[in-house]
């Protein structure tokens, strides 16, 4: 049995399925009332670590480690922008409130969608495995590193 066939990779509504899988829990993620000065680095490397198994059920044809690695991703993504998205939300002075909010929402989208047409150019010349691979352990590094980084802000503080 192939890679492809043991992961329905070429199914696009199990695709979608599977991105509506990420982002439905990173939405209900969103919900749950997380507080503490260690949430963010916590949400930051659980989505590092899930980003890279992902990677990894692709490379390893694991469909359900692919599906717990994908809910798991979209929870540490939705609970660290949730905390992060209030933090900034909170500090911001009343009359430009829409203004610094209206950003915050850009920049979000970009760094949602500038790295998924980079690997949609990197599928045309690495090839799918290589691509998603290469860019499943870049986003996982980028993860981590930020949660390094909120760590350290998180002692600090």
């Amino acid at each position: 049995m192939s890679a492809r066939s043991r992961v329905h990779a070429d199914s696009r509504p199990l695709i979608g399925l599977l991105a509506g899988v990420t982002l439905g829990a990173s939405a209900l993620s969103q919900l749950l009332g997380a507080r503490g000065r260690f949430v963010v680095p916590v949400a930051l490397a659980v989505l590092g670590v899930s980003v890279v198994l992902v990677g990894a059920a692709a490379a390893w044809s694991s469909p359900w480690l692919l599906v717990a690695a994908s809910i798991t991703a979209g929870a540490g993504q939705g609970i660290a922008f949730r905390q992060v998205f209030n933090e900034v939300a909170g500090r911001v002075e009343a009359a430009r409130h829409a203004q610094v909010i209206s950003t915050v929402y850009v920049i979000t989208y970009l760094g949602s969608a500038v790295p998924v047409i980079g690997l949609g150019l990197a599928v045309s010349s690495l090839g799918l495995q290589a691509a998603v691979v290469g860019f499943t352990i870049l986003c996982g590094v980028a993860a981590l590193a930020l949660a390094v980084l909120s760590l350290r802000s998180a002692l600090r503080a």
